[in-house]
């Protein structure tokens, strides 16, 4: 829900309340529910007698970046485009937008991740999480929303331009009408 809220905030467009509720579904139903098994599935499968060690921080790091991740961002871009109730731009969807969030996630999620399963006790993780998913829904939320992929209308844009340029010629035009100093003033009589 902050995610999208921020994420609306920056594409300066009114707040839309539905959006925001398609977001706090996907993550109330799906997101929290998956991570939460996924991280207790790798806690208990990945070198558990380890947990905190380096091949264990990696291999969890892997696991989720090269297995979870990509399967997950498939099943939120369904998810997402179900409850815009646009199931069928699924597949264009994926083609406009998967690669370049799976290439963000990379960015982001491997660093996190490590930090996640080298520091963070298992009871705490979802919520260490959904700090950094906080950032990351902001992502989401502009790649997955149409308002925020619409181009700049071209008439706002002159508008705000030549707003900018009158008020450049109004301050040129106080000026000139301010009145003029003489420097005779400052010399004092002549002799």
């Amino acid at each position: 829900m902050l995610g999208d809220s921020i994420a609306q905030v920056l594409t300066r467009d009114p707040h839309n309340f539905v959006r925001t509720l398609r977001f706090v579904i996907i993550g109330f139903f799906m997101h929290a529910p998956i991570a939460d098994t996924w991280f207790t599935f790798l806690e208990k499968a990945v070198y558990p007698e380890t947990p905190s060690s380096t091949r264990a921080v990696l291999t969890k790091m892997a696991l989720d970046q090269f297995l979870m991740a990509p399967i997950f961002l498939v099943v939120f871009f369904f998810a997402t485009k179900t409850l815009e109730g646009q199931p069928h731009k699924l597949i264009e969807t994926l083609r406009e937008k998967y690669l370049k969030t799976v290439a963000l996630g990379y960015i982001i999620w491997p660093l996190a991740h490590i930090i996640n399963f080298r520091f963070v006790p298992n009871d705490l993780r979802i919520l260490y999480v959904n700090f950094v998913q906080v950032g990351w829904n902001v992502v989401l939320c502009r790649l997955t929303s149409t308002a925020a992929v619409r181009p700049p209308e071209p008439r706002r844009y002159i508008e705000r331009k030549v707003s900018q340029h009158l008020r450049g010629i109004e301050i040129v035009e106080k000026r000139k009408s301010l009145p003029r100093l003489s420097t005779t003033a400052f010399r004092g009589p002549t002799p």
